[in-house]
């Protein structure tokens, strides 16, 4: 276990061992169970602004998206595309609200084009 948490811990390895998703490079507990949903978004956040730095692929960013905001966090850490998983289980309607709340979110931070926000955050 620790030297699979090694080679997650290095962005270029994980992004090449997981190709275009990050969040899902997380190795979390003792080989049963782990963490899921709200849980991980922090560190989905971190694991797709890491891979964006290294790596030129578009990324998928995935680990406890539940509101149109983490999906905008998610893409100014650098996610071209934005997965959702567990909310899902508590509300099937989740990924669909989702996506119809994302024109209000931009609106409030005066965002025009979703493209543009993708890696805003390491611009500045």
């Amino acid at each position: 276990m620790k030297k699979i948490k090694e080679w997650f811990n290095t962005p270029k390895k994980a992004a090449v061992s997981c190709a275009v998703i990050a969040g899902c490079l997380l190795v979390l507990g003792t080989g049963t169970g782990g963490l899921s949903g709200p849980a991980v978004f922090p560190l989905a956040v971190r694991m797709v602004w890491q891979v964006y730095e290294a790596v030129g692929i578009p990324i998928v960013g995935m680990g406890g998206v539940r509101s149109a905001a983490d999906a905008l966090e998610l893409m100014l850490a650098g996610a071209t595309a934005v997965g959702v998983g567990a909310a899902n289980l508590v509300d099937p309607y989740a990924a669909r609200d989702i996506a119809l709340g994302l024109p209000s979110e931009m609106e409030k931070y005066n965002i025009t084009d979703l493209k543009s926000i993708i890696g805003g955050a390491h611009n500045g």
